[in-house]
């Protein structure tokens, strides 16, 4: 459980991602895989930061993107011909939830 220690300048929470190499037959991580992961729900989750370090490589990368969909798309789509230079999107907001959707022909 979670128990208040004091107060503090930082904000955030720390994730520690280690596989048991009881439970996986290979614990060896792909880090270009978990990278691209981490770039998609940073896209998703406009402002929020997170931090890929890969303490075999010394690779230390922060992500953070404020586009949302948008920004994926345009990403995903980055070297492809497309049929119009802007994607159409769309926000809808109730019942308790926020859709974004973002669509562009190629």
């Amino acid at each position: 459980p979670l128990k208040r220690v004091g107060d503090s300048g930082r904000r955030g929470t720390r994730v520690w991602f280690r596989p048991d190499p009881e439970i996986f037959s290979s614990c060896v991580l792909d880090a270009d895989a978990l990278h691209a992961r981490l770039l998609d729900i940073a896209y998703l989750h406009p402002g929020l930061r997170v931090d890929l370090v890969d303490h075999r490589t010394g690779r230390n990368e922060s992500l953070c993107e404020r586009t949302g969909v948008r920004g994926l798309l345009a990403y995903r789509a980055r070297d492809t011909e497309k049929v119009h230079a802007e994607p159409a999107t769309i926000t809808w907001a109730g019942d308790g939830c926020v859709i974004d959707a973002a669509v562009q022909w190629t």
